[in-house]
């Protein structure tokens, strides 16, 4: 699909299942190995100098308050599945921990896709997109969702 859309950079990474909930790693394109703990997947992405953000964080399959307690790069805080109570309690999380704030389609569909994305200030190189979530060089922003 990557190919119709040659001016579109693909980010590889993976959304993974661990014992309460859900973690992303972006910037690798392999597999950890299941069932994972938090802490396994944390270093998963640190040996890869991948990046772990918190999805969802109070939505069903989001690790919630957890969250306070790993070392995460980024949380989503906008998420068009998630009600607008569990969004905002995503970005207040966010802001207590002091992490990056994101934004995610979740798309299972084409329809479902822009719903909410991240803006990010960098170039069109993944390794610098990767480093400017991390430094927090984004904004959330979205086509149906009220920001």
């Amino acid at each position: 699909m990557a190919k119709a859309y040659e001016d579109i950079l693909i980010i590889p990474g993976i959304e993974v299942s661990v014992e309460n909930g859900h973690l992303i790693i972006l910037g690798v394109e392999e597999c950890p190995t299941h069932p994972s703990s938090i802490e396994r997947v944390i270093d998963f992405s640190k040996e890869r100098d991948g990046i772990v953000v918190i999805p969802h964080p109070y939505r069903e399959l989001g690790i919630g308050d957890t969250s306070e307690d790993i070392e995460a790069d980024a949380i989503e805080i906008l998420n068009p599945h998630a009600t607008q109570e569990e969004n905002k309690k995503a970005e207040d999380l966010a802001r207590r921990i002091n992490l990056p704030s994101v934004a995610g389609s979740d798309a299972h569909s084409l329809q479902e896709m822009w719903l909410a994305y991240t803006k990010v200030d960098a170039k069109q190189e993944v390794d610098d997109i990767l480093k400017a979530i991390k430094n927090g060089r984004v904004k959330v922003a979205s086509t149906k969702i009220a920001v």
